[in-house]
């Protein structure tokens, strides 16, 4: 990853464009050979995106082999989402197929999942065609065309992968279905040139929160990505006020979601009052939920690390390690989590030079071992949104705000400049104002 910032849709998507050359190579890797129907028509996927080709009529089969061909209709077809079959943008939703798919020789849709997810291109003053041409925001590959509000959509299908909404539900994993002849399983994470995912996965989740004002279709795509382990992980962490570190976590790129809460104590469900005036024992945490593909485990411990000073003792008064209401702390749920907060917290110390004060525990599975973290009052999540400390618009203008990893640590970093990258990939940052005289952080 650079420095320069995302480019987000309004629905929290990567949407830098691709470079030709990483459009054919992808292309090489991700589209079907090209195939004969029943109606001895050929279809190629590598026609229609990158030459502008149509699919025969009638022949609705996508990229990946689900076939919409014959009379399909919304409450005959299962729900989920179609993305570009060269960049893996999500485009539409079986929840807007027009009434007129189950006629049409092609895959027609009312409206996209977003606007600014595809392009409409008009027609030179000159030129013969006089359709508006419709093309991917992040590959511009062809994806059909658009013929006005009342017409919608027309889009071949060969240009598109489907992902259904239930086989995730169910705890299936996208990554495994986005192509079923098998030449592209497990694919993961690919990059792109500016170090962003240039697959389905969505850089920021604001637009997809799980909340009673998504739209049928907006609640299909995230059913339908919505990250299920391994991939989706966990951190429970305190740094000092949860209003202000939950809002600081979810500004990370692939924080899935935050709450707010209370960990480390003996005293069951604590009110705030309580963990403020008493010896409960308890600190004040956030929750983080994460899609590991995109926020890599050890990436979160150490933006967290950098985001306070891991050496100091902020305990309300009380000097102790391991004591205080906003002391530094860490819990996990798995083992694996543990470890690598382990690892990063022995290479902060190694790079610092001083003892650190965060406490490190690996807690029992709260379906099993009873449960250990206690959500807080409802005033308490989101606390600096509800009152206006954080702008939910991004520098696109949209109404989100997740930030890359680089420009997070410019705003949150409490310590002097950090090292990005690894022992085999170093980028220097540019030194921030207000250095503490501390060594330098690994990122």
């Amino acid at each position: 990853m650079n420095s320069e910032g995302f480019r987000l849709s309004s629905l929290g998507f990567g949407i830098d464009p691709m470079s030709h050359e990483e459009v054919l190579a992808e292309a090489d890797v991700a589209l079907s050979a090209s195939s004969t129907a029943e109606s001895g028509n050929t279809i190629d996927a590598r026609s229609v995106l990158l030459d502008g080709a149509t699919d025969p009529p009638g022949i609705k089969r996508t990229n990946n082999g689900w076939s919409f061909s014959g009379p399909s209709r919304q409450d005959s077809i299962p729900r989920g989402i179609f993305v570009c079959a060269v960049g893996g943008l999500p485009l539409f939703s079986t929840t807007d197929l027009s009434p007129s798919t189950a006629s049409s020789g092609w895959l027609s849709f009312s409206l996209p999942l977003g606007e600014d997810h595809v392009e409409r291109v008009q027609p030179e003053a000159d030129a013969d065609d006089r359709r508006v041409e419709v093309v991917c925001a992040r590959s511009r590959c062809h994806l059909g065309h658009y013929f006005g509000k009342g017409d919608g959509y027309c889009i071949n299908a060969s240009a598109l992968n489907f992902i259904p909404a239930a086989a995730t539900t169910s705890g299936g994993d996208v990554s495994s279905r986005l192509l079923e002849d098998g030449r592209s399983q497990e694919k993961g994470m690919d990059y792109n040139r500016n170090g962003h995912p240039s697959q389905v996965w969505p850089l920021s989740w604001h637009a997809l929160e799980d909340n009673e004002s998504l739209s049928p279709s907006i609640r299909t795509l995230r059913d339908a990505l919505l990250p299920q382990p391994p991939r989706l992980k966990s951190a429970v962490l305190g740094a000092g006020c949860f209003w202000h570190v939950e809002s600081a976590l979810r500004r990370l790129p692939g924080v899935v979601g935050t709450s707010t809460g209370y960990a480390g104590g003996a005293v069951p469900s604590p009110s705030y009052e309580q963990v403020c005036k008493s010896p409960t024992g308890h600190a004040e945490v956030v929750r983080v939920e994460f899609d590991s593909d995109v926020l890599p485990p050890r990436v979160l411990m150490d933006c967290f690390l950098a985001m306070h000073d891991p050496t100091k003792v902020r305990a309300h008064g009380k000097h102790a390690a391991g004591t205080g209401q906003y002391r530094s702390c860490t819990f996990f749920a798995c083992e694996e989590m543990a470890g690598v907060a382990a690892e990063a917290l022995r290479e902060c110390h190694f790079q610092l030079g001083k003892e650190l004060s965060t406490e490190l525990r690996l807690m029992p599975d709260e379906c099993s071992g009873g449960q250990w973290f206690w959500l807080a009052e409802d005033r308490h999540q989101k606390h600096d949104e509800k009152v206006g400390k954080v702008s939910r618009t991004n520098v696109n203008g949209n109404q989100i705000y997740s930030i890359s990893v680089q420009e997070w640590l410019r705003e949150y970093g409490r310590r002097s400049a950090s090292v990005l990258g690894n022992a085999e990939t170093v980028q220097v940052a540019a030194s921030e104002p207000g250095d503490d005289g501390m060594a330098m952080m690994m990122i």
